[in-house]
């Protein structure tokens, strides 16, 4: 799953260090870029610098809130919706 490794750095605002058994190793930045990585199956060793540090991003410091008040939003809208279609 290098795509979803990848997407997580994006997400989070760390690096990785990603080895796999059969699969694919490599070592992606925090911004999702990929410094070095094997093929599938491919038995080597990797070796390179990543960073420590974390870059702050939207997700990593609101995390899910904005989907769960979106989903409020949505079961309040549907709430009133039903309200007005009975008093009607």
């Amino acid at each position: 799953m290098p795509v979803m490794s990848r997407q997580r750095c994006i997400e989070n605002g760390i690096s990785l260090a990603r080895c796999a058994n059969a699969g694919i190793s490599m070592l992606v930045d925090q911004y999702g870029r990929i410094l070095c990585k094997t093929r599938l199956n491919e038995r080597t060793q990797l070796s390179g610098n990543i960073s420590l540090s974390r870059v702050t991003t939207f997700y990593s410091r609101w995390g899910d809130c904005p989907v769960i008040l979106s989903w409020g939003l949505v079961v309040l809208m549907a709430a009133l919706m039903a309200l007005k279609k009975r008093t009607s």
